[in-house]
């Protein structure tokens, strides 16, 4: 039985790929850095985001590269993108649309046995027929079932946001190129001696968005224990040492991969990626810690941390953090090769 909807295959968890090379809005070959990630053609992607998303279908999958690629499909709106902009195989309005319609269709194909056997068709004929609508029936809910689970899937992973730089390895920064949801963010810095304000988007955008706390270590079970008294901006919070000897820094979980020059950092375990070791409780990669706290005060930080070590064995929660000094690299522009060494905002 032919059904009037073209339906195309998913991918569990719609993992996410990026362009390698810019298109236009009427390129019908596009190069991307693994095509892996997409189901082989025909079958649907979606390039960008949210109301700015493009939906394009794509005939074949030769290497890297989509080809016969129409653009612009569902009425969304053909544009020109850059390098390094995600694309993914995202459940669409066009799937939803073409699930309801083939059910239409096969609810409207079931007839009267009866008169088909009196008019038309054997019964054995008609009992077939029936057969073949149960079994897509049966196949469209199973679909629609997954659909939903492949939605609830997708809604978790909107909250994911992977970072990353090519190039990465160069003398130059401004041979950096931004990839992924690093695209399109800003990031200007400061320099000694000048307090105008700077915009940086890392600063809300896990895992560079570190919170600055308060408080005392302790030892549990033999393992220091960082107790916060309050964060910053919370009633509470001092640095005079009333609430609290140590002024520390709160690090998120994050992850990290490095391959052919490029490289990224998120939140969440992209494939690939691994955790910085910091967050390795004893090193151990099966146990890993949700948050980690580096001293505030950098001439303090070292010696508290190495008084801390000696006593404990266990240099994870109170190690000057390489996962930091990452992340404060990860905040500079690629386009300028200045660091800032100073700036009106807090980490």
């Amino acid at each position: 039985m032919t059904l009037s909807q073209q339906m195309y295959s998913a991918v569990n968890n719609s993992p996410k790929t990026a362009l390698t090379v810019a298109i236009t809005a009427t390129s019908t070959l596009i190069a991307v850095d693994d095509a892996s990630k997409l189901p082989d053609g025909p079958n649907l992607a979606v390039i960008g985001y949210e109301a700015d998303a493009e939906i394009i279908r794509y005939a074949t999958k030769d290497g890297d590269n989509l080809g016969g690629v129409t653009r612009g499909v569902n009425g969304t709106t053909a544009k020109a993108w850059p390098v390094g902009t995600v694309i993914a195989r995202n459940f669409t309005a066009y799937d939803h649309e073409a699930f309801r319609r083939n059910i239409e269709e096969l609810d409207e194909q079931k007839v009267d046995k009866d008169y088909l056997a009196e008019n038309y068709y054997t019964k054995e004929t008609i009992d077939e027929t029936i057969d073949e609508i149960k079994t897509d029936t049966e196949d469209l809910a199973h679909r629609m079932n997954k659909t939903e689970n492949d939605l609830e899937a997708l809604a978790a992973q909107s909250s994911w946001k992977r970072y990353g730089i090519s190039g990465y390895g160069s003398e130059s920064a401004a041979a950096l190129t931004r990839l992924y949801d690093a695209v399109g963010m800003v990031a200007e810095v400061g320099t000694d001696g000048d307090n105008s304000e700077v915009r940086n988007d890392f600063d809300t955008a896990a895992p560079f968005m570190t919170k600055k706390c308060v408080g005392t270590w302790t030892l549990v079970d033999g393992k220091p224990k960082f107790n916060i008294t309050a964060y910053e901006g919370q009633p509470g919070y001092a640095e005079d040492g009333s609430a609290g000897d140590y002024v520390a820094v709160e690090y998120p979980l994050s992850y990290w991969s490095e391959s052919n020059g490029v490289r990224a950092i998120a939140s969440h375990q992209y494939d690939g990626m691994q955790p910085f070791d910091i967050f390795r409780e004893n090193h151990d990669p099966k146990k890993l810690l949700a948050k980690v706290y580096g001293r505030r005060h950098s001439t303090e930080s070292r010696s508290r941390c190495q008084d801390w070590n000696r006593k404990t064995d266990h240099t994870t929660p109170c190690a000057i953090s390489p996962a930091s000094t990452a992340m404060a690299a990860w905040r500079t522009s690629p386009s300028s090769s200045r660091r800032p060494s100073t700036s009106t905002k807090s980490s």
